[in-house]
């Protein structure tokens, strides 16, 4: 898999830090934990998710950046479900691939 900068630092963070609590996380704390700043639209956080997003896709993988959520809609305190932004919905609705999501 080949990764932007950003991308390799979000996708190192989701997979050695967040996978393994079985736990969503915010787009805030991905920004916290790997350096990668927020802007309009998510900014390089949701740019960079996007192209992990992309590779899942290529790879035929289920989506890695769905345990990404907003944090004013975190669905309960054990921060296990949540909803993720606009962008990502935007992109599961183009995607081609349907790995595990049907």
């Amino acid at each position: 898999m080949t990764l932007s900068h950003d991308a390799s630092l979000i996708y190192g963070f989701l997979v050695n830090k967040v996978l393994p609590k079985k736990r969503v996380v915010t787009y805030g704390e991905v920004s916290a934990a790997t350096g990668v700043p927020l802007g309009e639209g998510g900014g390089p956080v949701g740019t960079a998710l996007y192209e992990i997003f992309q590779e899942c896709d290529r790879n035929r993988l289920p989506p890695l950046t769905s345990i990404v959520v907003q944090s004013d809609q975190l669905y309960d305190r054990t921060n296990r479900h949540g909803m993720p932004g606009g962008g990502y919905l935007v992109a599961e609705t183009i995607s081609p691939n349907r790995a595990n999501r049907l």
